[in-house]
């Protein structure tokens, strides 16, 4: 392949080879599907034979190997309460979904950036090497940061299947395709897109992702704990690393103290959950996306029978004197009553209040999800469960308060002082062969409006308390993720990728494949089922694709046609002696 002179003296050439550098790391360990000798040739047969120690997001196991060939899956022995999830992993290996090369959208390798898009869905792909297929990646690069500028070139979207440090799609795809050039990034996530922002404001910390109270503090503590819109039991079999399921004896701890009438678990949910079905409890079947009307007159219940807490609320809250003319209807003319709310979210006026007592009687736990937040207006859930809480005025005290992410990461697990390798970081310290203006655009787009983006090029949004105008993308590249899935509007999705003139992948599987021009596979693991290499990997590290075993993770967007507002809510501010308990 003939060197290249790009921009600043850096060569085509030297700047592959700066990304194969980044990835030679994770060519270590154990070979899962072939032995270590075998490693730079990719027709050598398999003949490794043997158990693999690997980790995924549902979990540690042991993969059995007979000649090259993963045959079952054994989860780790230290895992007392594994999840059959893991026998995903295996499947991701074999499934005839499986890139196993660069693929071209025939079209496009036909007339490049000037194909007809209306044909993406229905148009075949074809192999091509590997140095044709990065020549169409590095050139395409070039045409849109040197014809339109970095905020053409869309490189915000990766996936977080994979649970390495070294091999991260995220940090991989910062750190390969920001040595090209600034690119137009994203921001927030599809998980707690509404919570994660309102958050800060109203509790002074993100708190979706925050660690939550020990489980042997909200034991040994706790009356009541409230299960608001979350499943714990079914979500726990997932962690952000690799999860050693312990909080699942908790809830056997739990699960004997309902019995025995020592803490009293109220699940509010329209659903039976697999929470409930375990730990057992009472339910409050609330109206789906009219959770807010119920948590505006429990405390309606809680000021006008004087059970909420004045002092806490003096003490370390703002804004109380601005949410209570609402509260009460002075400022629109509606009182939102038990009687009000019960017209609305289906609970009875009577149980709304005797929730509201319930949970003023004693020690409280509020454990709020995260689905209820995507939705239109989902931020107003989060801020009011969080008024309900100060109004409580537990927060800080050991068992009391609330919580965000008590369903994910091994939430509720004692702290450990165990070290983590620090892996790659998305920041190289090189300059950008590539460095120019946004002209006048922004240099990021909401994670959940690019869509909008492609389609209203122009348009200014608010977000977060700043305006965001929308630039006209030219060129988007996927990692390890694929926005099909977790996107919303599946026809509003497939009439904007039209009008995009290149789309790349970079996945282990053909889900999004027909949206692409360009996919790049990754080779056969190498080290182990979580840890994806190839000898090229195109630009960066990614990982296995795990959107079929997370369909609660899922974005949808939701229109609630009884969707309350409500102005300046209370603000938490955390005394010392609350943050030491509530962190413990």
């Amino acid at each position: 392949m003939a060197t290249q002179v790009l921009n600043k003296g850096v060569t085509r050439r030297r700047f592959l080879s700066g990304m194969i550098a980044a990835s030679a790391a994770s060519v270590v360990g154990t070979s899962l599907l072939a032995p270590r000798k075998a490693m730079a040739a990719t027709d050598t047969k398999a003949t490794f034979t043997g158990e693999v120690l690997s980790g995924s997001h549902w979990g540690a196991f042991r993969a059995k190997v007979v000649n090259g060939v993963w045959v079952d899956t054994v989860p780790f022995e230290k895992d007392k309460h594994p999840t059959t999830m893991i026998n995903g992993v295996r499947e991701v290996v074999y499934n005839p979904a499986r890139v196993k090369y660069p693929m071209v959208r025939i079209d496009w390798l036909k007339h490049g950036f000037k194909s007809d898009t209306a044909q993406r869905g229905d148009n075949r792909f074809v192999r091509v090497p590997w140095s044709q297929a990065l020549d169409f990646f590095y050139h395409e690069m070039e045409r849109v940061q040197n014809n339109y500028g970095p905020s053409a070139l869309y490189a915000g979207h990766t996936g977080w299947q994979s649970v390495g440090k070294l091999h991260n799609a995220g940090t991989m795809m910062k750190r390969g395709i920001g040595l090209h050039g600034t690119t137009l990034g994203k921001m927030g996530d599809y998980s707690t897109g509404a919570a994660q922002v309102i958050l800060p404001y109203v509790a002074g910390a993100m708190e979706v992702y925050e660690q939550q109270t020990s489980w042997p503090l909200v034991l040994e503590h706790s009356d009541t704990i409230v299960i608001w819109g979350s499943d714990p039991i079914k979500n726990l079999q997932v962690g952000w690393l690799v999860p050693d399921h312990s909080p699942y004896a908790y809830y056997d701890q739990l699960a004997e103290k309902v019995k025995k009438g020592e803490i009293k678990v109220i699940f509010v949910d329209p659903v039976v959950t697999d929470t409930q079905k375990t730990v057992g409890g009472e339910q409050v079947r609330v109206n789906p996306q009219t959770d807010v009307p119920l948590m505006l007159a429990i405390a309606h219940t809680l000021y006008s029978e004087n059970l909420y807490n004045k002092e806490f609320l003096a003490d370390y809250t703002t804004g109380f004197d601005k949410f209570l003319p609402y509260l009460l209807g002075k400022t629109d003319g509606v009182e939102k009553t038990p009687e009000w709310a019960e017209k609305i979210c289906g609970v009875k006026a009577d149980e709304i209040r005797a929730l509201a007592r319930q949970m003023a009687s004693g020690r409280t736990q509020i454990i709020g999800g995260w689905c209820l937040q995507r939705m239109q207006h989902g931020e107003q859930y989060a801020w009011m469960l969080v008024v309900v809480a100060a109004m409580l005025g537990q927060i800080g005290l050991p068992g009391g308060g609330f919580g965000f992410g008590w369903h994910y990461n091994d939430a509720g697990s004692i702290t450990s002082n165990g070290p983590l390798m620090s892996g790659f970081s998305g920041v190289t310290g090189v300059p950008p062969i590539h460095n120019g203006s946004y002209n006048g655009y922004s240099t990021f787009i909401p994670v959940a409006r690019f869509v909008d983006c492609i389609k209203h090029p122009g348009t200014t949004i608010k977000y977060n308390g700043q305006n965001v105008k929308f630039p006209v993308m030219k060129m988007a590249i996927f990692s390890g993720n694929n926005p099909f899935h977790h996107h919303q509007d599946r026809n509003n999705m497939i009439e904007a990728w039209q009008k995009l003139e290149t789309v790349v992948s970079i996945d282990t599987s053909g889900q999004q494949l027909v949206a692409s021009q360009i996919s790049f596979y990754q080779q056969r693991l190498r080290t182990s089922v979580t840890i994806s290499n190839s000898t090229v990997t195109t630009l960066m590290q990614v990982s296995l694709p795990c959107r079929r075993l997370l369909n609660q993770c899922t974005n949808q967007k939701m229109t609630s046609k009884s969707s309350v507002s409500f102005a300046v809510v209370t603000t938490v501010k955390k005394p010392s002696q609350a943050v030491r308990h509530k962190w413990n």
